[in-house]
């Protein structure tokens, strides 16, 4: 086995053990109203992290603001790829499929960022950043299919 498949392995094993140590995000919700309260807790938090770090300094005792950045920016790209599809859609279904399709990036994004934080390479802010992004997006899904 080459190095790198090793360390890849020990890094594995350190992902998984803090998962099961991890605190764990809000669970899937298709209540619009529980969606948007644990979205405002998250903003909070988020805000309440960020607000007195000076514009350009590092976020965190090892300059993480990178890594918040990654978070912020995937998560946002995403978004605008699915109000781009929504409004090319032409039909409920079309536009659900849309929603849908976010959600599921944002899900992956957010597992990704928890494992990061989990495992020390990166603040649980980002986490956090892309929790209330995904919520945000099931809000929006959970929306649509309650429309007419």
């Amino acid at each position: 086995m080459s190095g790198r498949k090793l360390c890849m392995g020990l890094g594995l094993a350190v992902v998984l053990g803090g998962l099961a140590l991890a605190q764990a995000p809000p669970a899937p919700s298709q209540d619009a109203k529980s969606l948007a309260t644990a979205r405002a807790r998250i903003a909070q938090r988020i805000y309440e992290a960020d607000k007195d770090a000076p514009a350009g300094i590092a976020v965190g005792p090892n300059g993480e603001r990178p890594f918040l950045e990654k978070a912020e920016r995937v998560a946002i790209w995403s978004e605008r790829w699915m109000e781009a599809e929504v409004e090319a859609s032409r039909d409920k279904a079309g536009r659900i499929a849309a929603y849908q399709a976010h959600v599921d990036r944002q899900t992956r994004w957010e597992k990704y960022f928890v494992e990061a934080a989990n495992a020390g390479q990166g603040p649980r802010l980002g986490a956090d950043i892309l929790t209330f992004h995904r919520l945000e997006a099931e809000t929006k899904l959970a929306n649509e299919r309650a429309s007419r």
